[in-house]
């Protein structure tokens, strides 16, 4: 549904859009969260950031003081960017 509504959005915005998952998964004893293998939406320009974006995973748990990336930022403050 969600992919859908953007799919909608896309088309009616003419802008470039990257839409992507990122949802926590189990590695060993950690979760993380990632992108891997989970739904998205994209624009043809935007490709190359989806190949880099999938390549990556952020600790679900940040420790103080450590810099947060943008899903880590969106996951601790439950709100969406």
């Amino acid at each position: 549904m969600m992919i859908k509504a953007l799919s909608l959005f896309m088309e009616s915005s003419g802008v470039e859009i990257l839409a992507q998952l990122w949802i926590l998964v189990k590695d060993r004893d950690q979760l993380k969260l990632s992108t891997c293998e989970h739904p998205y939406l994209l624009d043809h320009m935007l490709a190359r950031y989806r190949e880099i974006s999938r390549r990556f995973t952020f600790p679900a748990e940040v420790e103080l003081g450590s810099s947060l990336g943008l899903p880590n930022r969106v996951y601790a403050s439950k709100i969406s960017e």
